[in-house]
């Protein structure tokens, strides 16, 4: 595998990844920009926070940054060679990796993709790209301020001087007697917020993904998710209707991802 396939497969998990490998076996337009569309999307979410660590799939390399008001400041290093980088935005940062990667954009064999499908294709990666990094924090945690990973829910690098081990209990002073109060009546608890759900025709369920090729239910009528949303395919309930089904989302959906699921179905 080439470098850009192996950052590919950690940033967007393998049945994603698959997904995108289908879509650009069918259009050769599409496939000359599905590599540094994907390192746009993550250096996009990477540029959120401070960040040090691998580029992912590459355990030799180092990147390193700062976020400031000005931009993102560090450096990168891959291949016994070093890039530096000062005051930089998330596209600059995703240029960079793009050259460390391998997969710069080529613009002539990119002709004849349009510019709808261009913009649709980068909505749907950066969603999975989204999925990934949710579907990773659940299983490994980590410091969503430095992206070290926690221990025991406590991050090594943030945590306080106070949470530190070995600091003595300073003394507990003494608490004066409180006057014993009337009690005061508490409000009705609020209802909790309902699930967002949809409806689907048994026609829209059988519909295949423009990506990737696949449909969100089995051809016996289990619920799957496609390829581009199979990283969320656990976060939905779903009731078979006489129509079709009704489909109950977890707090691992977005707007974005239900609409995007929509769109993927809609007629």
């Amino acid at each position: 595998m080439t470098a850009i396939d192996n950052f590919m497969g950690a940033v967007l998990g393998e049945a994603a990844y698959a997904a995108l490998q289908k879509a650009g076996e069918r259009s050769r337009p599409l496939a000359a920009v599905i590599g540094p569309r994907t390192v746009m999307g993550w250096a996009n979410l990477a540029a959120r926070w401070d960040y040090e660590g691998t580029i992912p799939g590459h355990e030799d390399s180092l990147l390193q940054f700062t976020k400031s008001a000005t931009g993102l400041t560090g450096s990168i290093a891959m291949d016994d060679t070093q890039m530096d980088f000062e005051n930089a935005a998330a596209t600059n940062l995703a240029a960079i990796l793009c050259v460390q990667l391998g997969c710069q954009p080529d613009l002539s064999k990119s002709e004849g993709a349009t510019q709808v499908a261009i913009a649709k294709l980068g909505e749907t990666i950066d969603l999975m790209v989204k999925a990934r990094v949710v579907s990773l924090l659940k299983s490994e945690p980590v410091c969503k301020k430095c992206h070290c990973a926690m221990t025991k829910g406590k991050c090594p690098k943030c945590m306080d001087k106070a949470e530190l081990p070995g600091k003595a209990a300073g003394a507990i002073a003494p608490k004066a007697p409180v006057a014993q109060q009337a009690p005061v009546p508490t409000a009705p608890k609020r209802m909790a917020t309902r699930a967002p759900s949809v409806s689907m025709t048994k026609s829209q369920s059988t519909k295949k993904c423009s990506v990737c090729g696949s449909a969100q239910f089995t051809s016996s009528g289990d619920w799957k998710a496609c390829y581009c949303l199979r990283e969320l395919a656990k976060s939905v309930n779903c009731e078979p209707t006489e129509t079709g089904y009704d489909l109950t989302f977890g707090d691992d959906w977005s707007p974005s991802h239900i609409k995007l699921l929509m769109d993927i179905v809609g007629e």
